[in-house]
Formats: C-alpha cells, sequence, structure tokens
C-alpha cells in the first residue's frame, strides 16, 4: 500500500524540520561607503621602569670591549656627559675630509664632553676602537682617522697633556671693556665673565690619608731630563679628581657689603690651574719628540717652560683687569661707597656742627671774660682814680697844715717871749 507524502511541518523561521536552508548570500559593501572617523585621539605614554632605564642604558652606550654584556647600572645616567639632555657631540669621521677632521678637538673625536673622567675617556676610546680601528675597516695603520683618534686619547688619558690642552680649546679670553653699565646688564655681562674664567679654578681637594711604609730615599745626583721632571706644572694639580670650588657667590643686588668683599678677595687672589705648555709649544714651534739629542730636548723644555710662564703672567693679569673693571663698575660698590660717603659727610657736618657750638661756647665765655674784665678795669680805675684824689686831698691838707704851722711859727718867732724860749735847751723846752 502507497503512503501518500507528507510535506515536514515549516517553523516559525520558514525553514523545515529536518531540512537545511540555504544560507542567505553575502552583502559586500564597497569601502567607500564605511564611515571611519575623521580625527582619531590622541595620548601621551610616560615610560618607567627598570627595563626602560635599561634600554636608555644599552642606546646610549652600545656594549664595548671594556663592558661586553652592555649592562649599565641607574646611577651612571646622572653623570653630566651621560645624561639625555646633555647634547654630547657625535661625528662619523669617515664622513669628514681631511681639512675638516683637523679641525676636531679630541673631545668630539671620542664623542664625549670636557667633563669627562677618565674612566668615560677609556670606554669611549674603546668604542671608537670597534669603529675607526685598521683591523676593522682594513683602511691601514696609516690612517688619519684612527691616528686622529689615538692622538686625542694620548692626550686626554695624560693629565698634564689634558690640561695644557682644556686650557686652548674653546674659552673666551675677552673680558668686558668697562665703562659704566645698567644694573642689568652688569650681572649679565661681568656674571659670565666669571664664570667663564671659573673654569680653571682650583678646586678643594679632600685629604687623603698618608700611605704607610718607608719613604723612598732620593738618589743623589745630576737630575733627570725627562719632561716630566721639567714640566711648568709645578704643582701636579689634577683638576679632574673632582673637588669643590670654594668661590663665593657673584650675588645680586641684595648682596651684602661682607658678600661682595669675599667674592673679590678670591678673585683679586685667584689660584688658577690652567697651563700654557701646550700653547707654549705650538707659538715656540719646539717638537721635542724631533730632538736630535738630549740637550737639544732640554733646551726645547726650557724654552717652552719659559714661554709658559710669561703666558701665565699674561692670564693673571688679565683676571686682575677683569677684577680692577668690575669693582669699578659694580653698582652695589658704588652704593655702598654712596653709603658710605653720606656717612662720613653725615659724621663730618655733626663734628662740624659740634666744633661750631663749641667755638660758639668759647666766644660767649671770652665775651664774658672780656665783660667781667672791663668791669674790673673800670672798678680798678675808679678806685686808683678815688685812690689818687684822697691823695691829693691828704697832700693838700698837709700842705694846709703846714703853712698854718709855718704861720703860726712866724707868728710865734716874732713875739719875745716866745723867742726867749729859743735860747734855753732842749731838757728847758722838753719840761712840762
Amino acid at each position: 500500500m502507497c503512503k501518500a507524502n507528507k510535506e515536514p511541518p515549516m517553523t516559525s523561521n520558514g525553514t523545515s524540520n529536518g531540512v537545511s536552508a540555504k544560507p542567505p548570500p553575502l552583502q559586500i559593501r564597497p569601502g567607500s561607503s564605511l564611515k571611519w572617523p575623521t580625527t582619531l585621539p590622541t595620548r601621551r605614554i610616560q615610560c618607567a621602569g627598570q627595563a626602560y632605564v635599561s634600554y636608555q642604558s644599552n642606546r646610549l652606550h652600545p656594549p664595548t670591549m671594556e663592558d661586553p654584556s652592555g649592562s649599565s647600572s641607574v646611577p651612571e645616567l646622572a653623570l653630566e656627559e651621560d645624561s639625555p639632555r646633555s647634547k654630547i657631540p657625535v661625528v662619523d669621521l669617515f664622513s669628514l675630509s681631511d681639512e675638516q677632521l683637523k679641525k676636531q678637538n679630541h673631545y668630539t673625536i671620542l664623542s664625549i664632553t670636557m667633563t669627562s673622567n677618565s674612566d668615560r675617556i677609556k670606554r669611549a676610546y674603546h668604542k671608537a676602537c670597534l669603529k675607526y680601528h685598521p683591523d676593522k675597516t682594513g683602511r691601514g695603520e696609516d690612517d688619519e682617522v684612527f691616528l686622529s683618534v689615538k692622538t686625542a686619547f694620548d692626550v686626554l688619558s695624560d693629565v698634564n697633556k689634558r690640561k695644557g690642552y682644556d686650557s686652548t680649546i674653546d674659552f673666551d679670553e675677552s673680558i668686558p671693556a668697562g665703562g659704566p653699565l645698567s644694573d642689568r646688564k652688569f650681572y649679565k655681562v661681568y656674571g659670565a665673565a666669571f664664570a667663564r674664567n671659573l673654569r680653571f679654578a682650583v678646586r678643594a681637594q679632600k685629604a687623603t690619608p698618608a700611605a704607610s711604609g718607608k719613604k723612598k730615599k732620593k738618589k743623589k745626583g745630576r737630575k733627570s731630563s725627562t719632561p716630566e721632571e721639567i714640566s711648568p706644572d709645578s704643582s701636579n694639580y689634577n683638576p679632574y679628581d673632582g673637588g669643590e670650588i670654594t668661590c663665593p657667590p657673584f650675588g645680586d643686588s641684595t648682596a651684602t657689603l661682607p658678600a661682595i668683599s669675599a667674592f673679590y678677595e678670591y678673585w683679586t687672589h685667584f689660584d688658577s690651574w690652567r697651563d700654557f705648555s701646550y700653547k707654549a709649544a705650538e707659538l715656540t714651534e719646539h717638537d721635542t719628540e724631533t730632538a736630535d739629542c738630549r740637550e737639544e730636548k732640554r733646551w726645547m723644555l726650557k724654552e717652552i717652560e719659559r714661554k709658559s710662564r710669561s703666558l701665565k703672567k699674561d692670564e693673571m693679569g688679565r683676571i686682575n683687569t677683569l677684577v680692577e673693571r668690575a669693582m669699578a663698575a659694580d653698582p652695589r660698590l658704588k652704593r655702598f661707597r654712596n653709603q658710605e660717603r653720606l656717612e662720613k659727610e653725615g659724621k663730618e657736618k655733626e663734628k662740624q656742627l659740634q666744633l661750631e657750638a663749641e667755638e660758639k661756647v668759647r666766644k660767649e665765655k671770652e665775651e664774658v671774660e672780656k665783660k667781667e674784665e672791663a668791669i674790673r678795669a673800670i672798678a680798678e680805675k675808679k678806685e686808683k682814680e678815688s685812690a689818687k684824689g684822697k691823695k691829693e686831698r691828704e697832700k693838700k691838707l698837709l700842705r694846709k697844715a703846714k703853712q698854718s704851722l709855718r704861720k703860726l711859727t712866724m707868728e710865734a718867732f716874732a713875739n719875745p717871749t716866745v723867742s726867749a724860749l729859743w735860747n734855753t735847751s732842749l731838757e728847758t723846752m722838753n719840761d712840762d
């Protein structure tokens, strides 16, 4: 028996049970119809963490022969020459011509700053060797680039040579011309001049304990003629050992007179480590390496030393001129001098007034004394006049008395009775 074919019931979505429906066709829209945002928001992310510090350390200081691991400690980033803010000159020496290469200073060649210490110089030299060594470049041992790198390291690794070299490069020796300046311009011009010259100030070194053990005895005899012993640098001061500069601050308009005096006192007795042996060798054109004998080398060193002392004397004269011009143009000293002058004038005026008052009192006293003297003189005159009148009166009375007596005597002598008495003796006349 045949069964009728029954259609399966339809579901609500239009598909039959037990039978899968065909998927709807895909609708592809063109890209132009997509609505992309016209402006995208930006966010600033601050990098931090030990991983970022290590990354920056390896980026600034790639692995060298001295430190192949490339590890760098965090405090090393705080150095001035290692700081990302300090613009360390990085020059590709291969891209320079011979003339341009000769104009580069030793610090630019090694890509370091003038504040770099000996360890930093060694690392920079090792890094330069990895790039410019003849074994790496194949340019031969007479390559000017590598010779310049080697010369730079030889000079900067020796303290005395580096001192002589640093005393000549990248330094402005000019000083202000002097004359009146405004207060603002004075602090700007002279402050910058003193700051430049402070570069050669001797720093205060920490005292180091004396080495233990017996001292080596010096051998007697003729002195050696090596360049180290005849070097113009007799103090053997190393400005690259660190230390503190004891120079008082330049100050501003609010500085006190003791602070200003201390500043100028420091510069009046300025102790400079600037060494002119490098410049003296260039001026005298003496190369000790080309000397034919010991005597010629010794003569060259003496000539260089003599020229170096002359340049040092001129340098100290330049510093003294700077100090004198600064003191002459310093508005603070002018103000203090004006105050001192006013105080002095006030004291002198007060003293003058006191003298005038004393003079007035003295004159008044003299006038009183003169009046008293005049009164006394008048009184004495009157007294003398009265005494004289009294004496005249007494004389007159005496004269009258004498006349009266003479008259009575004459009358008595004319009387016979009385005249008889004249013939008697004195005893009789005196007899009562």
